[in-house]
């Protein structure tokens, strides 16, 4: 019994589309596979930052308690490749407990501190770079 040549046209672009439809099908399975190393990688990375089970803003916090302004801020600008912002510092270190006196205050304090020491350098509003520490990866692309 022969074939209707229809279904024989048929059955060619069935056989046209399946060929078409390989190499989509392991291109689509090579992007799956890397996207769950990517996710295993974000997994981890993220796992690596907690410090004994502690998350890194709040490991920063303990190291900065009890340290002097001064001191903080260099820690705080190692811990941020090298930058320091005056409202993020202002929120560690009243998380920290290192603000005496009015809470208003202390932001125009830090900036003032920062901004009149040898060891910073302004290069943003109420952004500081610690001098001798290398440029961040971001501002060096930029340039």
């Amino acid at each position: 019994m022969a074939i209707d040549p229809v279904v024989r046209e048929l059955l060619s672009l069935l056989d046209e589309q399946r060929a078409k439809a390989e190499p989509l099908e392991r291109r689509l399975a090579e992007i799956q596979d890397k996207i769950e190393k990517i996710e295993g990688t974000i997994q981890m990375y993220s796992e690596s930052r907690k410090l004994d089970g502690i998350e890194p803003e709040q490991a920063l916090i303990e190291a900065i308690k009890g340290k002097t302004h001064r001191e903080a801020l260099a820690i705080i600008a190692k811990a941020n490749d090298g930058l320091v912002k005056s409202a993020e510092a202002k929120r560690l270190f009243l998380a920290a407990g290192l603000a005496k006196g009015k809470v208003k205050n202390l932001g125009p304090h830090l900036w003032q501190l920062l901004n009149a020491s040898q060891e910073f350098q302004r290069i943003d509003a109420g952004v500081f770079r610690l001098i001798g520490s290398r440029e961040p990866r971001l501002l060096r692309a930029q340039s």
